[in-house]
């Protein structure tokens, strides 16, 4: 069976969430709720691929991809 591809920008930072939400740790939560002022079940709740705000989905998704690329980086530091 094929798969749709995703029709809106809120069907593409879903799928980014879901993408994601592997690399993200607690600590990233909690992070992203005092940083951007939302509440645990929001933040999970767009992990999952439930956004519903595309300007929130948009901001903590930089939010986590930044973290994520850091400690990429740290990582690569790590294992050298």
């Amino acid at each position: 069976m094929r798969q749709n591809k995703p029709k809106t920008q809120l069907d593409k930072v879903n799928n980014a969430f879901i993408a994601i939400s592997s690399d993200v740790t607690a600590e990233d939560k909690k992070a992203a709720q005092l940083e951007l002022t939302v509440s645990r079940y929001t933040v999970n709740s767009y992990l999952k691929g439930e956004a519903k705000d595309i300007e929130l989905a948009m901001n903590l998704l930089k939010f986590f991809k930044k973290r994520i690329a850091a400690r990429d980086k740290e990582l690569t530091k790590a294992m050298a």
